[in-house]
């Protein structure tokens, strides 16, 4: 599990399933557990043994809410040819014009949760009687 403040910078430290290299990019791909709804960010790789880490700061590189999140590291591999019979978008969703481009593929590495905590700092209470905070968490 991963723990997120929305308020300050962010160091994620993760073991990868397959094997990286210092200055490799990945994609940190959020999905909200509740709405479902999901941000990326692509962040440059510090190798430590078989840790991954990379920093990462909130939310003006993402734009996450407090709460639990699925988080997917995705290896980025650009430039791949886009050959039809070899390349793995599906004919009538890719962007992408066949045979005369290149494109990049995010493949899935390694799955865990993280959990944004919202600050309480960053909430403007109007009187006296509004200083509660509370945190919900699906896990």
């Amino acid at each position: 599990m991963i723990y997120l403040y929305a308020s300050s910078n962010n160091e994620i430290a993760f073991i990868p399933s397959s094997s990286f290299s210092t200055g490799d990019d990945v994609r940190a791909l959020f999905t909200n557990r509740f709405s479902e709804v999901s941000s990326s960010v692509q962040l440059a790789l510090t190798m430590s043994g078989d840790w991954a880490k990379a920093p990462l700061i909130l939310p003006t590189d993402i734009n996450l809410q407090a709460g639990s999140y699925d988080l997917k590291f995705q290896k980025i591999l650009t430039g791949i040819s886009v050959i039809w019979g070899t390349f793995a978008d599906v004919w009538s969703t890719s962007d992408t014009v066949w045979s005369q481009g290149t494109d990049t593929l995010y493949l899935d590495d390694t799955t865990t949760t993280a959990f944004v905590s919202e600050s309480i700092s960053r909430t403007l209470y109007t009187s006296a009687n509004e200083n509660g905070a509370y945190v919900v968490y699906n896990g």
